[in-house]
């Protein structure tokens, strides 16, 4: 069984900028296989760093957040059998060995609001940018993910706590404090900065202008 890491971008250029600051601070404490998917070709020029795998996106004005149509199909696309999501505002800061330990078909952490009304309808909420999961024991929950998603084309995680609660598989929770959480302190694996890819500040100076060079040699990009 195959470990790796996921990471999706698509879009505007600060989050494939993004993208590659996180993957650079993944490497610096994993030697875990790391692919991007994208629809975008500028992509491939982090080729040296990723594995880059091309995604056709439907055009469709429907889809607000067109990543999320990847994100919510990832055990469709994902190269690996044991797959780690990232989003691509998260900054590594440790080792994460112990993550690939769990032998659940589902790891993710809760959200900061761990509980939430959706239609009327109390739910464990999470936040799905780290998740962990099993390629072929998961295929029916990102399925019926997917297909909730489609009916708004925008936020992925009210769509993703109606599916968790409806699917039989098991999942384990994860202390959100360590692995997806917006503060770094002592315990922190991951620091997800919300939205951090609109402020590309919160990675090493030295990372975003390594991967600028890579995506934008003669800035015309920018």
């Amino acid at each position: 069984m195959n470990n790796g890491i996921v990471y999706v971008a698509t879009g505007k250029f600060n989050y494939v900028v993004s993208c590659g600051c996180s993957i650079l601070s993944v490497k610096r404490f994993s030697d875990v296989p790391i692919t991007i998917l994208t629809d975008s070709p500028v992509v491939e020029a982090l080729s040296s760093i990723a594995d880059v795998k091309v995604v056709k996106i439907p055009d469709d004005p429907k889809l607000i957040y067109p990543s999320r149509w990847v994100k919510t199909q990832l055990a469709k696309f994902t190269p690996y059998d044991r797959t780690l999501f990232l989003d691509s505002d998260i900054l590594c800061v440790d080792r994460f060995d112990e993550l690939w330990d769990y032998s659940d078909d589902l790891i993710i952490a809760a959200d900061v609001y761990p509980v939430k009304y959706i239609d009327g309808v109390r739910y464990a909420y999470y936040n799905t940018g780290v998740i962990l999961f099993d390629r072929n024991k998961t295929v029916d929950l990102f399925e019926d993910w997917h297909n909730r998603w489609l009916e708004t084309g925008k936020w992925d995680q009210p769509s993703f706590a109606v599916a968790l609660s409806k699917w039989g598989g098991t999942r384990n929770l994860v202390d959100k404090f360590v692995y997806n959480w917006n503060v770094r302190d002592a315990r922190s694996k991951f620091v997800h900065y919300w939205h951090g890819v609109c402020n590309l500040s919160v990675f090493p100076k030295e990372d975003v202008l390594r991967v600028i060079s890579m995506l934008d040699p003669d800035g015309s990009l920018r």
